[in-house]
């Protein structure tokens, strides 16, 4: 299997079930990880809480994939299909689930 696909199903195991056509090569996925943590992680507890809560509620996250956000640069894809998905996931559990995967796929 490919690294799409290996991470597409990882991640639906998970339960955030996304087609490995929204996934883009493992650079790209990797260095958006970094990218989405290090920010996420740069804002004070109270934001990352209300980020997680409106991102949780609404199909809102490919928003910061935008790039003029600088966010998330080369996620979009991956965060188009998350907002599809009937069941909201807040960022810091795809941030938990992408990591994770990643990690898993690549041993």
């Amino acid at each position: 299997m490919s690294f799409a696909e290996n991470l597409a199903q990882c991640l639906s195991d998970t339960g955030i079930p996304i087609d490995a056509d929204s996934i883009p090569d493992e650079e790209v996925v990797a260095q958006g990880l970094e990218q989405l943590a290090t920010w996420f992680a740069s804002l004070d507890q109270e934001t990352r809480e209300a980020f997680d809560e409106v991102t949780g509620d609404f199909p809102v996250s490919v928003a910061i994939a935008d790039p003029e956000a600088d966010v998330a640069v080369g996620l979009e894809s991956i965060l188009r299909a998350v907002d599809q998905l009937e069941a909201s996931v807040p960022v810091s559990r795809l941030l938990t689930a992408i990591g994770d995967c990643l990690q898993q796929v690549r041993s």
